[in-house]
């Protein structure tokens, strides 16, 4: 029953922005949007009252925050800064570096990827309606086997992993979680964890899944 709420829910709010144009964008902006994201949604699992909380999770968001600045390096000396990004994203270090409140760092993530959206015309759906039924057979035969059949996180070889895969139905990962999330932690992979990415799937499988 929660699986398909979730499901349904999802498939609505893809739905309501089909109707908006896509454009092309810098790689290093995509990346970089995808790692604000991770860290603006988790950095809250790795840093609690000025404290660090999980020391794999806190190596994890400065290992991110570190690319960023890689990448935005990168993207500065090819084509400027047009979103003007490079303050937030020193200072998103910093808040990180400081171990600052989960709260802030949250606040400032979202005020970058929406800067990053805007500038560099990145639309964060698909281009087709997913086939929510396509999704749900791979996510059946393959993503079940960490994340469980319900999401739960409880799949027959989540207990060798190290982190845990993420259990989907507790509210606290839900709440932080986006069809855009999803597929970009399907591009990319996530380093140093259990989840590949998936190369082989077409941009349109990514989504379904999504």
């Amino acid at each position: 029953m929660r699986k398909t709420a979730i499901i349904s829910v999802a498939a609505v709010l893809l739905l309501l922005v089909f109707a908006l144009p896509s454009y092309s964008s810098p790689p290093e902006a995509k990346r970089i949007l995808s790692l604000v994201d991770y860290i603006g949604g988790d950095y809250r699992n790795a840093v609690s009252g000025g404290k660090v909380i999980n020391d794999g999770e806190y190596s994890e968001m400065m290992e991110f925050s570190s690319e960023v600045g890689g990448l935005f390096a990168d993207m500065e000396k090819e084509s400027g800064d047009s979103a003007g990004l490079g303050p937030d994203l020193a200072k998103l270090s910093g808040l990180i570096n400081d171990k600052a409140d989960p709260a802030e760092v949250e606040k400032l993530s979202t005020s970058i990827k929406s800067k990053i959206i805007t500038a560099y015309n990145i639309v964060p759906h698909p281009p087709e309606p997913p086939s929510i039924a396509n999704g749900e057979a791979f996510y059946n035969a393959q993503c079940s086997l960490c994340h469980g059949m319900t999401g739960a996180g409880d799949g027959p070889v989540a207990s060798g992993l190290n982190p845990a895969p993420a259990n989907f139905i507790d509210p606290e990962v839900s709440s932080v979680l986006s069809p855009f999330k999803v597929y970009n932690t399907m591009y990319y992979g996530i380093a140093g964890t259990g989840m590949p990415s998936f190369p082989k799937l077409s941009e349109e499988e990514k989504w379904d899944v999504a």
